[in-house]
């Protein structure tokens, strides 16, 4: 068996007119600039961020949903039949699904439809670094030809919102060149180039009115949309030739006749179907900004967070031997480094970055040195890093934003003021914070350990005596410090949270695998067997860790409803897949390398063979149900899920 990037994923026609399945299958493009196309394997826009084009204004924020579908009908002999179909509230029209007969993933997304004898293909791809979609058609069958009408519907809006009829638009198409035409909808919005190839423009202005968005109406949010046209393409089609529409934000971008190659091909370890599919869709979450690459965190709504991106830095970079992009990561949200803190979150347009994370600069820290060790690049740490590092070090003494700061008693790092949520369970409505945990998180103080020991190693290293001292002190304190802290021995694992006034937090969550997880834990390996038994019995699931025990009062099993709902559960029994790379690390610190372990690692990942097939195609998703079934939610393609379990997977080669 070969590495194949991506695995093709096929969709036949029972499942397509399977409506519920259908729907819940999405496919997934990106540009490489923080654009991207995504839609379901029917055809049906299910949700608000469905369409052909994305684009990201500048890169890779300030998105819009630009082309949100091609309306399509082919006119064979005598016969008028449409193969495309969209959503109204209870009605499915035009019903173009019902001559749909196949999908598939690769080399782009592909739908096949059959009209009265005539085979037609539709493929969508992205132009790399550009924000451009090309849509082609093509007639496969015996049939000497057809005649196609498509009506390109577009959006023009941000793409969070949804647009409705307004006399603001200008509509109109004005023809620049042959076969291209520019579109000014609104002022202010970028001008859209739309390019025809053989096919041309019959104008006709008009609104096509009131799309519907069932993911939204789950949501509890708007749902409703309308969208407009300038007018129709046609194009008289012969056997085994296409026709390519191209809409772009620049009027010279190259015409792709076919789709890009894929841009890597998994390593001969990745031969299996699973391992491939992680290795490629891990591509997708690589961004070009101006300043350098950087980790989207997960589609189709977030840009890139510090947080997100340092967790996924390993499994998106450093495994895939991605040294140059690493390094520009790093540099890039070393740059942003304000008062010892990296962005949590680098927003849209026009936006300041969001500084509220008290653990994206220890994970940073971090990833750093993975770096360094994995490269050998000690000038990029010594110059760039370990100076920011010591900024830190000294910010936490004096203490710095949203009561961060070091406990003179212990050593450790204490987190967190009134009404800010500030570590990775950071869900909040209004002014609720779901999960406050102010005080000393089991995570934040284990990150801060392998803070502290990146730091005095590299102290030591660089012969900066002063500093080596501070941080050694600390360390040996805080590690000294941290069972006294945090074990609970009625229970036989970690507080969660350990406050102010020294009560331990005893509900069971995931969070203290991280003081397993780091390169030297402070807990002793026959307590930590007892941490990952406890773990594994209650938080386990087939997709990940629930992030509270069902024996809980406040657990909350399904995530779904409107904001408060589902917010309310994010961090409160909500399965996150992200988790089980510490739960592996946890494994094999507390039993060993040994064979069974390896093997029982290779068994988490295996339910993920199937989900490969479910939501988003080929990739895994942001969040799942912590009830059975175990549905999946949130983001259908997220950066530290694909990330952490391919670390999974490099860490058992040879198993």
């Amino acid at each position: 068996m070969s590495a194949k990037c991506p695995p093709n994923l096929v969709s036949a026609r029972d499942t397509l007119h399977r409506m519920e399945t259908a729907c819940r299958k999405e496919w997934l493009l990106t540009n490489g600039i923080g654009g991207f196309a995504c839609g379901t394997v029917n055809g049906l826009r299910t949700r608000r961020y469905h369409g052909l084009l994305t684009a990201a204004l500048p890169p890779p924020t300030g998105r819009v949903l630009v082309l949100a579908e091609m309306e399509a009908w082919v006119e064979a002999g005598s016969v008028t039949c449409p193969i495309s179909s969209h959503l109204y509230r209870g009605a499915i029209h035009p019903n173009g699904i019902h001559h749909l007969q196949r999908f598939s993933l690769h080399p782009c997304p592909t739908h096949l439809y059959t009209v009265d004898g005539a085979v037609v293909q539709r493929q969508v791809w992205l132009v790399p670094y550009h924000n451009a979609v090309a849509v082609r058609y093509t007639l496969l069958s015996k049939r000497k030809g057809v005649r196609l009408h498509l009506v390109p519907l577009f959006a023009c809006r941000n793409y969070h919102a949804l647009t409705h009829a307004n006399d603001a638009l200008n509509p109109y198409a004005e023809e620049i060149a042959r076969g291209v035409y520019v579109l000014t909808p609104y002022p202010g919005f970028p001008a859209l180039y739309l390019h025809t190839g053989d096919a041309y423009l019959v104008a006709g202005p008009d609104w096509y009115y009131a799309f519907h968005y069932p993911a939204e109406t789950e949501r509890g949010l708007d749902d409703t949309e309308d969208l407009w046209t300038p007018g129709a393409l046609v194009c008289d089609l012969q056997r085994g030739k296409s026709v390519v529409i191209m809409v772009s934000l620049s009027p010279f971008v190259e015409l792709w006749a076919e789709p890009p190659e894929g841009r890597q091909v998994p390593p001969p370890f990745c031969e299996h179907p699973l391992a491939s599919a992680l290795w490629c869709a891990a591509e997708q979450f690589l961004i070009r900004r101006p300043q350098g690459t950087s980790i989207v965190a997960g589609y189709p709504w977030f840009t890139d967070w510090g947080r997100d991106t340092m967790i996924a830095l390993r499994g998106l970079l450093l495994i895939r031997g991605r040294y140059a992009e690493a390094r520009e990561v790093l540099n890039l949200f070393a740059r942003y480094l304000r008062d010892g803190l990296i962005p949590n979150r680098f927003p849209d347009v026009g936006e300041e970055p969001e500084y509220n994370t008290a653990d994206a600069t220890l994970w940073f820290a971090w990833m750093a040195d993975c770096y360094r060790q994995e490269t050998g690049d000690e000038a990029f740490f010594r110059e760039e890093v370990y100076p920011r590092l010591r900024e830190c070090l000294q910010a936490y003494h004096t203490g710095t934003h949203f009561g961060i700061r070091i406990d003179p008693a212990d050593g450790m790092l204490r987190v967190g003021e009134a009404g800010w949520q500030v570590t990775w369970m950071d869900a909040k409505v209004g002014d609720w914070v779901i999960t406050p945990r102010e005080g000393k998180p089991v995570e934040v103080v284990a990150l801060w350990l392998q803070f502290l020991r990146v730091l005095t190693e590299s102290a030591h290293r660089y012969g900066d005596d002063a500093t080596a001292a501070t941080a050694g002190e600390l360390l040996r304190r805080a590690r000294e410090a941290f069972m006294s802290r945090f074990w609970i021995p009625e229970l036989h694992y970690l507080a969660d949270v350990v406050d102010d006034g020294g009560r331990q937090d005893p509900r069971l969550r995931p969070n203290q695998l991280m003081a397993l997880a780091i390169p030297d834990p402070p807990v002793p390996r026959d307590l930590a067997k007892h941490v990952v038994r406890a773990v594994e019995h209650h938080l386990l699931t087939p997709y990940g860790l629930r992030t509270l025990a069902p024996f809980d009062p406040e657990y909350r099993g399904r995530y779904e409803g409107d904001v408060p709902s589902r917010d309310g559960a994010y961090h409160q029994g909500t399965v996150w897949p992200w988790l089980l790379g510490p739960f592996a690390d946890a494994l094999l610190f507390a039993y060993g390398r040994t064979p069974l372990a390896l093997s029982r690692l290779r068994s988490l990942l295996k339910p993920f063979e199937k989900h490969l097939y479910d939501a988003g195609l080929g990739t895994v998703s942001e969040i799942f149900d912590g009830d059975p079934p175990h549905h999946p939610r949130g983001c259908f393609a997220q950066a530290w899920s694909v990330a952490e379990l391919l670390r999974i997977w490099a860490s058992t080669r040879g198993s």
